[in-house]
Order: structure tokens, then sequence, then C-alpha cells
């Protein structure tokens, strides 16, 4: 049985396709389009599932999407944009006509001859977290910006795996918007820069107190005096808060100007975000205290936006309420995709053992085809039957070197087989990795992988760690080994790399510790700023060529920036 799950409006649209109950393929759509959280309909992403499992949409049993209402709350947030907006024939040809045609109950039933079930939108976080953790049971939290009209929610599911929703975040109280209207006063994008705020925050003080703006004690509430309603950028489709502050003048006056875009950090907009950061783990952390008291479980599951806010996550981690803890990976809205599609699988009556140890879903291209293309453009290349090997002796040597390597990542994190790495012994290279090749903020920290059977070598209270999604501690006597990820305040964003789950990668981090007895590398996202990461060998080409990456590892190909031409027909 095929259930395709659709997360198919908002921004990180996506789709996933299950068979009997395990992932076949998933993937976002700003892959395809080439837009960073997109909010087109990802009708490349369904193609591409399709594809993959090689079948047909007519051959699809059911269709999950990832909110309750789509189409009520559609019309209710886009109403006056699609009256007003000078692009509306646009926003028609892009959003509505797929949207109606795929989600729309009467039509879609008839044009599919299948049937469509449609989960809010916290649930299928919720889902998405629970059905692919292994865990027979467990606390749930979601976190994020808005649903259908709430911000969150707070259960327990059960050995059956039936839901128990204690807590809806009702709106306007959302600690997703409260993080992302301080993200815009920093100068970033919200719903994009919140980690650029969270970077920021080790090298301030949480010296200001926020309790007035947002709490929780018996619920969360949003103080509306500072935060209003949502805008929305017609340009780019895309939720977020251009126009958070409620009065602007009361925000001016309490925290001072906000920085312009590409400003300076001072010392002020520093403690800010430390304040704002603060904020967010006491919260949480009271939630989980919550919950700890109405259930009798020692595990947590999390998702939604604020889910990927590592720093937060390593705090729930080492709190005395709980043991065990499964983020999941695609925490942001393009995981709905796939809780939507688990929901729907438990609600039909079938159970599943998937376990989402991994997350290597998308497209991945053979060596014939990546040697058919460079030879096409006349890309020099050497071939190596170990690609590991040669590429961690590069790496030892002090070059920077990109990786693609099967299947494309589904989720925010580059995990090794889209990823831009360096050695971490040098801690000049976090300099030289944000100037000349990801062209972003000078204080960003860059994040490690390492051997999983090295995790407590390096860091303190290790736990398992696959998806770069939780915080840890280095160990003192292991920061001056590897300065590069670890960051202002002592800690790193680990990806723990297992054998079984990427044995070539792991191989390279092997081959890398025999060269340097240092089991760690440095691993980013092969992408430049603004940009989704890589999909294609086309991409990643061009990447490698408009960035100081002094080489590439495509396949068992080798490419070498000294020996090409300086501008390719790509």
């Amino acid at each position: 049985m095929y259930i395709l799950g659709v997360q198919g409006f908002s921004h990180d649209t996506s789709a996933c396709l299950l068979k009997d109950g395990t992932i076949v393929a998933a993937a976002e759509e700003e892959r395809f389009v080439g837009a960073k959280h997109t909010a087109k309909f990802p009708i490349h992403s369904i193609l591409y599932c399709l594809k993959e499992a090689g079948i047909t949409l007519g051959e699809v049993d059911y269709l999950a999407s990832g909110w309750a209402s789509p189409w009520a709350f559609f019309k209710k947030t886009l109403g006056n944009v699609l009256r007003t907006s000078r692009k509306s024939k646009s926003i028609v040809t892009e959003i509505l006509v797929p949207f109606v045609t795929i989600l729309n109950h009467n039509r879609a039933t008839k044009l599919l001859n299948r049937k469509i079930e449609c989960v809010e939108h916290h649930v299928a976080h919720a889902a998405g977290a629970y059905h692919c953790s292994g865990f027979k049971e467990g606390m749930v939290m979601t976190l994020d910006g808005r649903g259908e009209a709430d911000s969150g929610l707070l259960g327990f599911y059960d050995s059956n795996g039936v839901l128990d929703i204690y807590k809806h975040m009702k709106l306007p109280n959302s600690l997703g918007h409260f993080y992302g209207g301080f993200t815009e006063y920093l100068g970033f994008r919200a719903m994009n820069g919140e980690g650029k705020v969270m970077g920021l925050a080790p090298y301030g003080s949480p010296s200001y107190d926020l309790s007035d703006i947002i709490d929780y004690n018996s619920n969360l509430w949003l103080n509306s005096d500072y935060f209003g309603g949502i805008a929305i950028e017609v340009e780019k489709m895309e939720f977020h808060l251009k126009a958070f502050c409620h009065d602007e003048k009361l925000f001016t006056k309490r925290f001072g100007k906000p920085r312009k875009k590409d400003g300076r950090f001072n010392k002020r907009y520093k403690d800010i975000a430390a304040s704002v950061q603060a904020k967010a783990e006491e919260i949480s952390l009271k939630m989980l205290s919550d919950l700890s008291s109405q259930y009798n479980s020692r595990t947590l599951l999390v998702s939604g936006g604020v889910g990927l806010n590592c720093v937060m996550n390593g705090k729930l981690l080492q709190s005395d309420y709980i043991d065990d803890i499964y983020i999941q990976p695609t925490a942001n809205d393009a995981g709905v995709s796939i809780g939507a599609a688990f929901d729907l699988y438990h609600k039909l009556g079938y159970k599943s053992d998937f376990v989402m140890d991994h997350a290597f879903w998308g497209p991945s291209y053979s060596n014939e085809y990546i040697k058919k293309y460079l030879d096409a453009h006349g890309i020099d290349y050497e071939e190596h039957d170990d690609i590991a090997g040669v590429s961690a002796e590069l790496i030892a040597k002090g070059k920077v070197l990109a990786w693609f390597q099967g299947r494309m990542e589904m989720g925010p994190r580059a995990l090794g087989n889209r990823s831009i790495l360096a050695d971490p012994r040098k801690a000049e290279m976090k300099d030289i990795l944000n100037f000349y090749v990801k062209h972003r903020e000078p204080y960003r920290p860059f994040c490690p992988s390492l051997l999983e059977e090295a995790a407590d070598e390096y860091l303190e209270d290790a736990y398992p760690s696959p998806f770069m999604i939780l915080t840890f501690m280095v160990r003192e006597n292991k920061q001056k080994e590897v300065p590069a990820i670890t960051h202002v305040d002592g800690t790193a964003r680990p990806q723990t790399v297992s054998k079984k789950n990427n044995p070539l990668y792991w191989r390279l981090i092997k081959s890398f510790e025999e060269e340097t007895s240092v089991p760690v590398i440095i691993n980013t996202s092969f992408n430049i700023k603004g940009q989704p990461i890589v999909r294609t060998p086309r991409d990643a080409v061009k990447t490698f060529f408009n960035t100081g990456i002094e080489y590439l590892s495509i396949g068992n190909f080798l490419l070498d920036k000294c020996r090409l031409p300086a501008n390719p027909d790509l």
C-alpha cells in the first residue's frame, strides 16, 4: 500500500512516499526549484517520489496532507493578497491550481479516485517524531510558528500509538513567533535566521528579562502589546513576521533601534540574542516539567520548527525529567509530509516498525551519470576506487573538500552526502570557511562529524546524535585538539556517524583518523548563503566553481580546481 504525504503550502513544502509503512522517498521542493524555504507546491518532490518507487500517481492508495482544514486556512490567510497583489496571476498558477487539484476533497477524489485525508498540522508534527523514533511510547512536544489555530501541542503516545493531547498552544501565543520576531529585530529573516540568533547567543549575556513578553505558567502566553499578526512576503510567498512589532516604538523604546541587515553586532544585540535563547530554553523546560507531571514516562519526542534549536534540545536531554529523546530530523514544516503519511497509516489500522535512523531519502546519481556529465562539459577529473581515502588525505593536508555521494539528505542538515568538509584541528578553518566558502557571518560556528565510537571520548554526557540536532559540551581536554568545531562557549553540535547507516562517509572519517589520530572532521552543508543544499551533479559543480572549495569528490571522481577552466559552460 502506498501513501503519499504532502506538505503543500506555506513554507518548506515537501513530499514523502510510504510503502507498507516504510519510507521509500522523501524530498523538499526547495532543492528542485533552487529557492530556500520555498512555498511553491511540491510538484517536483511528488514526481521524484513516484519515480523513485516506479509508480504513477494512480497507483497511490491514499494522499495525506499535513493540515486539518487546508483550504479554509489557505483562503483565510491569502484572501487579501489574492485580491490586491499584482502577482495574483502567478500565485494562482503556482499555488492555487495545483493546490485545488491535489488537495481539494471533491475534485481530487474524482481525479485520483483515491482517498484524501487531512491531518491536523501539529498532530502531523507529533506523528513524524513518534512513528520514526523506534520508541514504544513517549511524551511529545511540538512547537513552531503556527498551525491551523495553534502553535504547538503537549501530549503522550502510548504503546498502541494513540496520541493523548494534554495541551494545545493557542494562537496568537507562539514560541516560534517570539523567537522569529526577535530574529527579525536582530537583522535576519524569520523562519530562516533563527539558527543565526542561536549561534550569536553565546557571545552575549542573558541580561534582559523577557518574562513580561512571553512565559509559561499553566499555559503559554505572548504579550500582544509587543507582537502583532503575521505578514506575508508576497514576492516569495513565504510566511514570516515582516511586521512583527505590534508597536515598533514600544520595541525601540525598550530595546533600542533594530539592527540593520548586514549591520555590526554590538554588545546590546548579542545580549538580546542571549536573552531570547535563554527564554526559549526556560519555557521548553517548564513545558517538559508540566508534561512529566502528567505522564509516567522518561522519553521525549520533539518536532516543529522550534525543535531545530539544538541548544534547547541539549538542555532538554540534560534535564532531570528524561533519559531518552528523539527529535524528528526534519522538524520544520518539511517534516509534516512524513508525519501526515505515518499518522494516516496508523489510523488505517496498520503498525510499522520503521525507524528513521538516517535521512538519506532523496535522489542519487550513478558514477556513469556523473562521468557522462563531466565529460560532456569538458571537466577534468581523476577516478579513484578509494575516494574516501583520497579525500581524507586531502582534508588532513588542510584542503577544503566538497563531498557529493549517495542519496540526498532530507531536512536542513547536511549529514555526509551533500557536505563541505575540512580539518577541525586548524582554528583558522572557521574563518576560511565562513569568508571564502559559505559567504556568511564570521561568528557562525561549524559542526563536527565524528565516528559514533568516539563520541564519549570527545563529548560530555554523549548521546547518539546522527542528525546534528543536539548540542553537547566538548570535553575540556579535547577543545584545543579540535578548535574549529568548538564554539565560544565550549559546545558543539555533532553528528555521530555509524558504519551501518553511512559506510562510505564513516570510511572517510576513519581514514582521516588513520592520518591524524583524530576521528572528527568539520561538516557543513554543501551550499552557500541563501541557497538550498545542492541536489544534482550540476548543482555541485556550479557551487564548487563559485566558492573557495579546493576539491570536489563526486561519486568516484575527484575534481581539482587548479586543473579546471576558469569559466566552464555548465
